[in-house]
């Protein structure tokens, strides 16, 4: 068993895949990675994540084509990613070792009336999303997040639950475990081309062949069972062996800055470009034109602070994959949003800044599931729910190859399967 990509969705997998003890006695399972190291993406994320119902779009009701035995839960697939994934942060701090887990609230900041018609549409009484507050209160703002003045605030939206991690020790953590199952991770090895080895009928069901490429030799290697989990380029990757998986590039930057007075007791986000996007019904969340120059449409902000008090700042959005290019005015456009809703971060220098492609795709919900016979995807997870994503497809993997009690899945896990099918996209 192959699986591209060492990045939260691929690590997870594999991790969970060799807890099966038939998993380990059919198949030696290989990770194969680009990088030199584990995390893909993800470790330029924000890794930011508050639990509760998501605005989460449904082209179809799938719940007419799953078993009538199946009770359809009271969560949405990425909320239920969400928790989830937070469950087993929480073993793996206790248990395993310290992967910076901290319990942390979120604040969407709310900086005028047409963002406050918004905020009331999606999180107010009667919106689409429960579970959030709507607060206007500046005495309550100041106790629950100290660091921002409510004088210049029309009120914010409070996550109450919520948390962050380190993506490095995460992934690492995953990689370590399941090397020591017997998993091989190949680092520094691109992938140049898959195709699919034609077996006749007598022979059993087609191979794949991955051919890559290190700093000073090409392989091959043979797979039986072939998984992608590389981000965007699932779509390039799966289209050599004729598959279409429409997930598209969406390229996001951050920046870093120290100020050793400020101490977030929460994540934050403004609602200037959420605001946009519903008001103008944007199916993919840019702040800019996908053409150079890049005009800008709207402004997006999202903020952590590190166990080591370094303060991320994020938003900028451009449709399409800028090959890790910082666009250096898109990064003055985040600090100007920031220093308006921080201003003792003023004349503060930036320490650094990086940018990231990240998966979006049509409906927004993970592509996770089989395109074909022992061929398999994951695409579509921001970090903080690519535990649980893979995990999900773990278990997807399980229930195709395994028979008698490891190879069954409740009736929760596969309605949640069902819903992040590709075979949605297929059917359209």
């Amino acid at each position: 068993m192959v699986i591209l990509g060492a990045g939260i969705c691929g690590v997870s997998a594999a991790y969970f895949l060799t807890q099966c003890e038939e998993i380990q006695s059919e198949w030696n399972v290989t990770v194969i990675e680009s990088a030199p190291l584990v995390g893909g993406t993800g470790l330029k994320s924000s890794a930011i994540m508050y639990l509760g119902p998501l605005l989460e779009k449904n082209d179809k009701d799938l719940s007419t084509e799953i078993s009538s035995e199946t009770v359809q839960p009271s969560m949405t697939l990425t909320q239920y990613l969400g928790e989830d994934a937070y469950d087993f942060f929480t073993v793996m701090q206790k248990e395993w070792n310290d992967i910076e887990f901290r319990n942390k609230g979120t604040v969407g900041v709310i900086e005028d009336d047409e963002q406050l018609e918004i905020a009331n549409l999606i999180f107010g009484k009667g919106g689409r999303v429960k579970g959030a507050q709507i607060i206007s209160d500046p005495d309550l703002i100041r106790k629950i997040e100290p660091s921002i003045n409510p004088d210049q605030l029309k009120g914010i939206i409070y996550h109450e639950r919520g948390a962050t991690v380190d993506p490095y020790l995460v992934c690492h953590s995953f990689e370590t475990r399941a090397e020591n199952q017997g998993t091989q991770f190949l680092f520094n090895h691109t992938v140049k081309k898959l195709e699919r080895i034609k077996n006749d009928g007598s022979k059993g069901s087609d191979t794949f062949r991955v051919h890559t490429v290190t700093s000073n030799e090409e392989s091959r290697i043979d797979a039986d069972v072939l998984v992608i989990c590389t981000g965007w380029t699932a779509k390039d990757f799966a289209a050599q062996v004729d598959h279409n998986v429409p997930v598209k590039a969406m390229h996001g930057q951050m920046f870093a800055i120290s100020c050793p007075d400020l101490k977030l007791n929460n994540n934050i986000y403004g609602l200037e470009g959420v605001t946009h996007w519903r008001k103008n019904r944007m199916k993919h969340q840019a702040t800019r034109e996908s053409e150079a120059p890049y005009k800008r449409i709207t402004s997006h902000l999202y903020g952590v602070q590190l166990a080591n008090g370094i303060l991320k700042f994020g938003g900028d959005r451009i449709l399409g994959d800028l090959n890790g290019k910082v666009l250096e005015d898109g990064i003055d456009d985040n600090y100007e949003t920031v220093i308006r809703i921080f201003p003792q971060l003023k004349d503060v220098p930036i320490l650094g800044s990086w940018s990231g492609t990240m998966p979006f795709t049509p409906d927004q919900k993970i592509i996770c599931g089989e395109l074909e016979e022992n061929f398999f995807v994951l695409t579509g997870s921001g970090f903080m729910r690519g535990l649980a994503s893979g995990k999900l497809l773990a278990q997807r993997i399980k229930k195709r190859h395994l028979k008698g009690k490891e190879g069954n899945i409740d009736s929760t896990t596969q309605y949640y399967l069902d819903q992040c099918t590709p075979k949605r996209f297929m059917e359209k």
